[in-house]
């Protein structure tokens, strides 16, 4: 069967002179009436057997990446303005620890240090002590404050420790 009709698609044979399913004459070539073309891939075909390769060949290919060690620009382990970032507070921890203990729950400690906001929160509530639930509030904070002034933990505004007595 190399041969197929045009009016109904059917196969048909290279002797037949007429389809034998609708007596048409008009026939198109068939797939094995055709030379099938011999074609070789190799790598610049990438599976399509019209394209021609390059005049030239493809130069190899660069390695995904290079390890640290034979990096050009490799940068310093450290940070280059490490020096000159603070790991300290320069506030006084004594200051903070006398402030806590005269004013209480003004939260004038926390002025000091550069923590405004709570600051304000801890003076409100401390001009509002008198009411049943905001007294306990307060003394809990005092004393958290005052457990974390003398640890060495309690933090100023940039998030520093204040570590100077």
């Amino acid at each position: 069967m190399s041969k197929i009709c045009d009016y109904c698609s059917a196969m048909v044979d290279d002797s037949a002179t007429s389809c034998p399913n609708c007596n048409s004459t008009a026939f198109r070539p068939g797939p094995s009436s055709q030379p099938q073309a011999q074609v070789t891939y190799n790598i610049y075909h990438a599976g399509h057997p019209g394209y021609q390769p390059p005049a030239q060949p493809m130069p190899p290919m660069p390695p995904p990446y290079q390890p640290p060690f034979q990096h050009p620009y490799h940068q310093p382990a450290a940070h280059p303005y490490a020096q000159f970032v603070p790991t300290v507070s320069d506030k006084s921890r004594t200051v903070a620890l006398v402030l806590l203990l005269a004013f209480g729950g003004a939260g004038i400690h926390r002025f000091y240090v550069g923590k405004v906001g709570t600051g304000i929160l801890m003076l409100i509530c401390a001009l509002l002590a008198f009411t049943i639930v905001l007294l306990p509030i307060l003394c809990i904070w005092l004393l958290v404050d005052l457990i974390l002034i003398l640890g060495g933990n309690f933090k100023d505004a940039n998030g520093l420790p204040l570590k100077n007595w």
